[in-house]
């Protein structure tokens, strides 16, 4: 595998476990600049890794050759990574779209109502993912 993938993917996963928290704190003191732009950060930053990802694959540069309990392991990680990067992009897409409107009222969509309680628990996976992202670098080095 190319060493500078994963040296970025190292990079990317301390930023991400250090932007994780900071999103999560500004939801709660209601800083919603200082959230939607982290928040943004991170869908961005996720989306830039796994097309990254998927193309360093396309290239055999991120090839590796797995066995036993690796298999299930890599494929679970990459699974809970992609569904909670698809939620994330889900939240970030309802909220900007609903800029102007009563977000949390019973018109709301049902995204934008659960916001809080579905962006806890997608920030509780996202952070498990970042840290398991950076055992699989362990794990592969």
């Amino acid at each position: 595998m190319n060493p500078s993938f994963y040296i970025i993917s190292l990079i990317w996963g301390i930023v991400a476990i250090v932007l994780l928290p900071v999103a999560w704190v500004a939801a709660r003191r209601e800083a919603e600049a200082l959230h939607k732009w982290v928040m943004c950060l991170l869908v961005a930053g996720g989306w830039a890794f796994v097309i990254n990802y998927l193309f360093m694959s396309r290239a055999r540069e991120a090839y590796m050759e797995l066995s036993g309990p690796f298999v299930l392991w890599f494929a679970v990680h990459g699974l809970v990574g992609l569904l909670t990067l698809l939620v994330a992009t889900a939240l970030l897409v309802s909220r900007l779209s609903s800029k102007g409107k009563d977000i949390e009222s019973e018109e709301g969509s049902f995204l934008n109502r659960k916001h809080a309680l579905i962006g806890t628990i997608t920030i509780i996976f996202w952070l498990l993912t970042h840290i398991g992202g950076i055992l699989n670098l362990y794990l592969l080095g």
